[in-house]
């Protein structure tokens, strides 16, 4: 009894000085990384000229197949408001800066957390921003996208006036007939999905039941919405992610994928088991006044490879960087644990 307190002291002891320094807080201990089970193929760190911090960027395709990627940067304001605002910059074939950012004219100094779709033959920004003096009371908006230049057409408020804060909305198109509509989850658990019939409009409408429970089988915090969702062999797919302290008070992000069925009322099919971690993440030095105490990824944006074999994944990270991330399409989908039914609580 006397050797196993001594060797329970001892472990106890191990895992502590692993947590405060170098390792990961005891939520996380034990799950494989990704890179090593060859889901994760590459991870590269996107650096971009005359920005300090860029993060919670959104990968996209444009209609020449060139990469774009939307961001986020904050300019800090000691005597009021940090001032936030999203920008676009070209990538090449390696995911390298290729000329200049634009700053995108949301007119608003207060925007944040790009997210990007193609609907049809049109691209839209989806965002969230103020909607009055209060910082924390915040909406999203959608807005066509020119892509030649980068300007912003009929900025939309997308408000459902169910609380304060609004961000986060997981967007989707759904071809109906011969037509493209929006959608978005709204909230993963309690499940809720929206469609948008006009983009000009806020003309939102649930096709959920508001109290529907999801069997989502997720323990490191509340799940969230990240990337948009795109059809991937026959079902949609999107990463989330989810928030938790550990017993120091450092709050730690993490994410993961699911599917969901290609048609109303969009059930969802499979979930990661567990956070998807990879060497090197969480390790972007905290830069532009982001909390020491975070360690954060935040993925944002989604895209297939051209021959269909990857998943590309952009993130935030630590709310200083931007990093991308590539998976193996089939070993990511085979470690996503099915779901059989959503069930109502």
């Amino acid at each position: 009894m006397r050797l196993l307190l001594i060797v329970t002291f001892i472990l106890t002891k191990s895992l502590v000085f692993a947590e405060a320094n170098i390792g990961f807080p005891m939520e996380l201990q034990g799950i494989p990384f990704a890179d090593k089970e060859g889901i994760v193929l590459n991870v590269k760190k996107v650096l971009i000229r005359n920005v300090e911090a860029p993060y919670n960027a959104a990968l996209i395709k444009d209609k020449k197949g060139n990469y774009l990627l939307f961001f986020r940067y904050d300019i800090k304001n000691k005597s009021d408001f940090n001032r936030n605002y999203i920008a676009c910059v070209a990538l090449d074939k390696n995911l390298d800066q290729k000329a200049d950012f634009i700053t995108i004219d949301t007119k608003s100094d207060f925007s944040n957390d790009p997210r990007t779709l193609k609907v049809g033959s049109k691209f839209f920004l989806i965002y969230n921003d103020t909607a009055s003096e209060d910082s924390k009371n915040r909406i999203m908006k959608i807005a066509e996208l020119n892509m030649s230049n980068y300007q912003l057409k009929n900025i939309t408020d997308l408000d459902r006036k169910l609380k304060k804060t609004e961000k986060n909305w997981i967007p989707f198109s759904y071809r109906k007939g011969s037509k493209e509509e929006i959608c978005f989850i709204y909230r993963i658990n309690p499940y809720d999905v929206l469609t948008l019939k006009d983009p000009f409009e806020n003309t939102l409408k649930s096709l959920t039941e508001p109290n529907e429970m999801t069997s989502f089988p997720w323990s490191w915090g509340i799940p969230r919405g990240g990337t948009p969702a795109i059809l991937v062999d026959k079902e949609y797919l999107t990463f989330f992610h989810s928030s938790f302290r550990d017993r120091y008070g450092k709050r730690w992000y993490t994410m993961g994928a699911f599917t969901f069925e290609a048609h109303p009322p969009f059930k969802i099919t499979a979930v990661s088991p567990s956070p998807i971690l990879f060497n090197g993440i969480y390790s972007s030095t905290n830069l532009n006044g982001a909390s020491s105490q975070l360690r954060c990824i935040f993925p944002s944006g989604l895209i297939l490879s051209k021959d269909n074999s990857k998943i590309l994944v952009s993130c935030g990270e630590n709310d200083s960087s931007v990093k991308i991330i590539t998976f193996d399409k089939m070993s990511l989908l085979k470690s996503l644990t099915p779901i059989d039914t959503i069930s109502t609580k």
